[in-house]
């Protein structure tokens, strides 16, 4: 499952790179980021950067928030596992009792049976 998400925002990044670099061709714009210079085009990436980095950011809190609330999930489904397990344990003891007992009663009427 992980194994190809680097691969995939590889991609998306790529992808991202090109689809701004096409704005950048196509708008009638160019002239004037041109005349902004190095510094100019600097800041503009810098300022796209940042605007990925926080999508990004955004990203990995959304993942956190579920990793959290899955946590939450499994806890109580361990908490039931624990509680089922107890209750057919309760239920085994029962049984032996019970059956330890009914063995008891055949004892019991056999030897009554034969004096």
């Amino acid at each position: 499952m992980f194994s190809n998400s680097g691969a995939i925002e590889k991609e998306q990044s790529k992808g991202e790179r090109m689809n701004w670099l096409k704005v950048l061709a196509e708008s009638s714009a160019l002239p004037d980021i041109t005349s902004l210079g190095t510094a100019g085009l600097m800041g503009a990436m810098w300022l796209w950067e940042r605007r990925t980095s926080r999508q990004r950011e955004e990203q990995l809190d959304e993942a956190h928030a579920r990793i959290i609330g899955d946590r939450v999930l499994l806890d109580q489904l361990i908490d039931v596992v624990k509680q089922n397990t107890d209750a057919m344990s309760r239920l085994c003891a029962a049984q032996d009792q019970l059956m330890r007992r009914i063995d008891i009663s055949n004892d019991k009427a056999a030897e009554g049976s034969k004096t």
